[in-house]
């Protein structure tokens, strides 16, 4: 499963804990987001409807957790 969606670099978070932040921001015409992308932030949130299984499971795939 692939994840398709926009990286937001939260650049006030960031700065406030000291802790490179970004969000995903998900939509069918993004691009692709592989792990590669996100090893360099130490947080990545992500809001996803728990009604949207399929996203749920792609991004657990990827490795992400509770």
């Amino acid at each position: 499963m692939s994840i398709h969606a926009n990286i937001e670099i939260l650049s006030w978070e960031s700065a406030f804990f000291k802790r490179k932040t970004a969000k995903l921001h998900f939509a069918l015409d993004a691009t692709i987001v592989s792990l590669d992308q996100l090893v360099d932030y130490d947080i990545v949130q992500a809001k996803i409807a728990t009604a949207d299984t399929k996203q749920i499971d792609a991004i657990l795939a990827m490795g992400f957790g509770w």
